[in-house]
């Protein structure tokens, strides 16, 4: 029993010296085709898109089938996060697989 105790006792201060967990949120998000067909269209889309990515606040968001145009409306709305991809057909050409960091390091899980 006075083994148990002696384990339990150094795994707890163990645990107590461990150094805080890194948390960083990660979000895939397809943007879709910068239509102008109704409903779908990029000027009714955009708006909720903003909102979703600022409710959900991710350290990294990897976006799909976004042109260029939308990619800078997103830049626009969403000033903290910088950009890196390019089009699938080469430089700025064709739908992007875009990843845009907002921060410069993962949070501290508290």
């Amino acid at each position: 029993m006075r083994l148990l105790a002696l384990l339990l006792l150094l795994t707890g201060l163990r645990a107590a010296d461990a150094p805080a967990a890194l948390e960083l949120k990660v979000m895939t998000f397809n943007l879709r085709y910068a239509s102008t067909s109704m409903p779908h269209a990029w000027s009714v889309r955009r708006p909720v898109t903003k909102a979703c990515l600022e409710q959900t606040a991710p350290d990294l968001i990897g976006t799909q089938e976004g042109l260029k145009a939308q990619l800078a409306d997103l830049r626009a709305d969403l000033p903290a996060y910088a950009m890196l991809g390019q089009g699938r057909e080469g430089g700025e050409k064709g739908e992007y697989m875009a990843a845009p960091p907002t921060r410069p390091s993962p949070r501290v899980a508290s």
